[in-house]
């Protein structure tokens, strides 16, 4: 898949975290996706029109580690989708 139309989302105010969005697009498929960094490393993406959480296994070669330096253009790689749990 390959990043498209990334941006960084956030504010000035005190506290406020910055996120980022992108659309994936590979051939037929894209997610539209927020990205999620954890203190760890761990990276997800999540799909805002399914609500599909995917592990991101890498990003550009080599593997660009910290989402501030992911850029349009960029390959990603996705890992097996975890399906967000229902309450029934």
């Amino acid at each position: 898949m390959v990043i498209t139309n990334l941006q960084v989302h956030g504010s000035t105010a005190p506290g406020s975290q910055e996120y980022y969005t992108a659309v994936l697009v590979e051939e037929e498929r894209t997610i539209s996706g927020r990205f999620s960094q954890s203190n760890t490393g761990d990276r997800i993406v999540y799909d805002q029109e399914t609500e599909d959480i995917y592990p991101v296994l890498s990003v550009g070669d080599p593997d660009k580690e910290d989402i501030s330096t992911w850029r349009n253009g960029d390959t990603i790689q996705l890992g097996p989708y975890i399906k967000r749990p229902t309450n029934k």
